[in-house]
């Protein structure tokens, strides 16, 4: 989970905080997948950031588990 904080602190970079109108950055999101699991197995929902020529893709099961995690 430490390497998707990164690379989602990486994108993310030139936003705001609380993540408000991230597209007047550039981001670009989008999700696929048709099942909600971060078993490992094909067509998990995976969040996908783009920006510019990066790309982040993270499974939203394990998206979750890392907010849950958060302390505020």
């Amino acid at each position: 989970m430490n390497e998707i904080l990164k690379e989602l602190k990486e994108i993310t970079k030139g936003c705001r905080e609380d993540m408000h109108e991230p597209d007047e950055q550039g981001i670009e999101a989008f999700v696929k997948g048709k099942c909600f699991d971060n078993a490992g197995v094909p067509g998990e929902y995976c969040l996908v950031l783009c920006l510019e020529d990066q790309r982040v893709e993270v499974n939203l099961a394990t998206l979750v588990a890392l907010a849950r995690k958060a302390v505020l």
